[in-house]
């Protein structure tokens, strides 16, 4: 049976997957009952992208999407992971009765919501996160004060990292959006209002983008000064949730996209919103194979004692954290939401 305009739909709505800085790093081929996706890792932050990771955890997310909003157009979606070298996931549609999922209507709500949360989570809201299950996946939830505090400060490090680093200056500004009508176009990058920094915040941007003007106030302590005021942002959630991994493969990390995906898509049902917080953690598995000299000595050590601490508040001493998110009922709505570009679809 011919389906091919049903995937299309189900393409469309997919794509409002996240992805690091908007990088939408996917691919799409379409025949009358399948959908292939090829992973582009080449979009992503070279160095926060080792072995593709983080490209796998965008890609996984956008299968949830297919998977959720599948069963609206009737249809019953299978994946099967790299049946391929070159093709990510091959899913397989076949007719069933149209049943709308309960995640269905936070495809296109979620986003990342970068403003403080209020200091708790109704329980049932996290009972609902803790009761997600995926293969080779383990949840780790951390309620508590003090562990939320922790993970904020060890987190944090990594904007001190990135002001003090010239190769990740550079390219974490080269992503920034200044112009709402790049956003609107779904542009790839990080688009200014969607970091909820104040004004003056945002347009000091412009100036600190300037390897000579920054590093002259890192000096002064201006990076430390900077991490610590995220850090006091990033405490504020009601709790942090962390995905382990056993396993390192690129599927393991498909399928930490797709549990990702369904705890934030879970949150937004919930009335709950989240940010990613995984810089640090990609910072430190680049650092930890690599003895890059850009990077001065004391922030490789400051980078791995982050690490450290978070992957004990999460208990992952064992454990890849995959991701790590902080949920929280937001205290305001989102000033600016990312938009995407239209997919493209091949059809073969």
């Amino acid at each position: 049976m011919n389906h091919r305009a049903a995937i299309e739909k189900i393409v469309s709505r997919a794509v409002s997957a996240p992805s690091g800085d908007n990088s939408q790093p996917w691919e799409f081929s379409v025949s009358d009952d399948e959908l292939f996706i090829k992973a582009l890792p080449e979009l992503d932050h070279p160095i926060l992208n080792v072995e593709g990771r983080g490209t796998y955890i965008a890609i996984g997310a956008l299968i949830e999407n297919v998977v959720v909003a599948s069963g609206e157009e009737g249809l019953t979606a299978s994946v099967d992971l790299f049946p391929t070298s070159e093709t990510a996931a091959r899913i397989r549609f076949s007719a069933r009765a149209a049943e709308k999922s309960p995640l269905s209507d936070a495809i296109e709500r979620r986003h990342t919501q970068r403003g403080p949360y209020a200091l708790s989570v109704p329980e049932d809201a996290l009972n609902a996160i803790r009761d997600i299950k995926e293969p080779g996946v383990a949840i780790e939830i951390v309620t508590s004060r003090e562990g939320i505090s922790r993970i904020a400060n060890a987190v944090s490090v990594m904007e001190e990292v990135a002001l003090r680093t010239r190769k990740l200056h550079r390219l974490f500004f080269k992503s920034i959006l200044w112009k709402r009508s790049d956003n609107d176009a779904g542009v790839p990058g990080l688009y200014i209002k969607t970091t909820e920094l104040p004004p003056p915040v945002r347009a000091a941007f412009r100036v600190i983008k300037h390897w000579p003007v920054i590093r002259l106030l890192n000096k002064l302590g201006f990076a430390r000064s900077a991490a610590s005021a995220n850090a006091a942002v990033y405490a504020q959630a009601g709790a942090c949730a962390a995905l382990l991994l056993t396993n390192t493969e690129p599927s393991d990390f498909i399928r930490a996209g797709r549990a990702m995906q369904r705890i934030w898509l879970t949150a937004t049902a919930s009335g709950l919103a989240a940010q990613p917080m995984a810089g640090l953690l990609y910072v430190a598995e680049y650092l930890s194979r690599s003895r890059d000299a850009d990077f001065e000595s004391e922030l490789h050590l400051r980078v791995s004692d982050a690490r450290n601490t978070i992957a004990t508040e999460v208990r992952a001493e064992s454990a890849t954290i995959a991701m790590l998110l902080r949920v929280g009922v937001p205290i305001r709505p989102a000033t600016a939401r990312t938009a995407r570009k239209k997919p493209v679809i091949i059809s073969v």
